[in-house]
């Protein structure tokens, strides 16, 4: 390969590693202002994984749970930044109990939502009815990216009036 072709090769990797800071920049701040524009409560989960350096592959996603105030508990799975084109399973769910647990495990899974491929910039998400009690929720996301093992990431556990305002 020619001095001239190689010198080329890096400034498309310099182009392509500043157009993906860009876009991680961008959708970083679209997060928050999402997060700030929700009423009730949120709690974010970031989560940076880099994967093997042959795949070259990156992913930044965020776990967000919420209340609205009229009624119903949320939870939102987004996808802030992958680099490279790749494919990212994604599952949320949203689990509620009448009384305090630690662990998803010992609570009622509400509902589940997914999706096979979540880009960059997207988001899925889940709402349910607080059915007029006062109770438990705790928020998960399972992901696959690309040909990883699954891995998961969960909220604290929140406690929330009938309307679902948090509770303190």
């Amino acid at each position: 390969m020619s001095r001239s072709q190689k010198m080329l090769g890096v400034l498309l990797a310099c182009v392509i590693a500043c157009a993906a800071l860009f876009g991680w920049m961008l959708a970083r701040d679209k997060v928050n202002a999402n997060a700030e524009e929700t009423a009730g409560f949120t709690f974010e989960i970031p989560v940076d994984i880099e994967t093997d350096s042959d795949r070259a592959g990156s992913l930044y996603i965020t776990l967000t749970i919420g209340g609205t105030g009229n009624g119903f508990v949320w939870a939102r799975a987004r996808n802030v930044l992958t680099v490279v084109p790749s494919t990212l399973w994604v599952y949320v769910e949203l689990y509620s109990s009448t009384t305090y647990q630690e662990s998803y495990t010992t609570m009622t899974l509400e509902y589940r939502e997914s999706t096979r491929d979540l880009n960059q910039g997207e988001s899925i998400g889940v709402s349910v009815s607080t059915n007029g009690q006062s109770l438990y929720w705790q928020a998960r996301a399972r992901y696959k990216f690309q040909e990883d093992d699954w891995k998961s990431m969960t909220t604290s556990t929140f406690h929330c009036d009938a309307n679902g305002n948090q509770i303190y």
